[in-house]
Order: C-alpha cells, then sequence, then structure tokens
C-alpha cells in the first residue's frame, strides 16, 4: 500500500510539474480579483507537498492563504479547510463566496457557512439554498461574483458590511 501510495503522489507531482490546465475563465477571473485587491484563499483537500508543485503552475500571487487537507483534523466534506482559510483571511465564513466543483468541496464550504458558486467538473452537484450553480467560469467577472454573493446570502436573510 506504502508502494502505491508513492507511486501515486510521484505521478500526481509529475503531471503537476508539466503544469495544470486552466478551466475556461478560471484564469481570468483570479486576474480580476486580484487586480480589485479581492483576498482569495486556496482550499483543496491535496497535501501541502503537492499543492506547493501546483502553484508553481497557477500561482503563488493569488492567494493570500492555502489550506491543504493534511493541515486540517478533517478534510473535505468536513468543513474544517474553509473555517480556517476563513480565519486565515480575517472573516467570517459567512463573508466568503467559495468557488467550488465537487459535491465534497461544496458540502465543506456549505458547513462552514459560505455560500457557494457550483462550477461542476465531472460530476453533478445538487443544489441548495446557499448554492448558486453555472456551467462554467468563462466570461465571469467580479460584478458577478458580487451579485451571486449577494444573492445567497440574501436568500438566507444574512447581511454583510
Amino acid at each position: 500500500m506504502a508502494d502505491s501510495d508513492r507511486w501515486l503522489h510521484d505521478y500526481t507531482a509529475g503531471l503537476f510539474d508539466a503544469g495544470l490546465p486552466w478551466c475556461d475563465g478560471a484564469q481570468e477571473l483570479l486576474e480580476a480579483l486580484a487586480a480589485e485587491g479581492i483576498p482569495m484563499a486556496l482550499v483543496t483537500n491535496t497535501a501541502r507537498s503537492l499543492t506547493d508543485r501546483a502553484l508553481k503552475s497557477i500561482g503563488h500571487k493569488y492567494f493570500a492563504a492555502t489550506v491543504c487537507g493534511d493541515e486540517v483534523a478533517r478534510g473535505k466534506p468536513a468543513p474544517d479547510a474553509y473555517q480556517r482559510a476563513a480565519t486565515l483571511l480575517g472573516l467570517a465564513p459567512s463573508a466568503c463566496l467559495a468557488i467550488e466543483d465537487s459535491v465534497t468541496g461544496t458540502a465543506a464550504a456549505e458547513d462552514a457557512g459560505c455560500p457557494v458558486l457550483v462550477v461542476p467538473n465531472d460530476v453533478a452537484v445538487p443544489r441548495g439554498s446557499r448554492r448558486h450553480q453555472i456551467s462554467s467560469l468563462a466570461d465571469v467577472g467580479v460584478a458577478e461574483l458580487r451579485r451571486v454573493f449577494s444573492e445567497l446570502t440574501s436568500r438566507c436573510g444574512e447581511r454583510t458590511a
């Protein structure tokens, strides 16, 4: 089992080192958010050693904080990583719009108290009152994220500054 784990880690590291492909609109959205000075956190179940390799491709510059699955007591679908990310950003989870592509990630963000923009990847993600679904980040800008955040928080009767 340990040999298989090492092989999988090494194989994944090689893929990350070769460069990660961008989902449509993701890089442009990160650039727009960074230009507006909006703090962002990367929340992943991936181990820190692999995440750091992935960030060489994606760019460390976008994220004020990163939280990896091996840095919290319980990974996704538990809320621990999102709660930690909000703390590192100095915000309440309810003040953070999570963007997720998976069932487990969406559950983790929602259970932490974050409204969630869901952009499903390969598996459909169930709808929910604190979730807004879109098929792609292409042509999504900061104004659209603010609108989605406002819609989701007002739907649940919350107010933010």
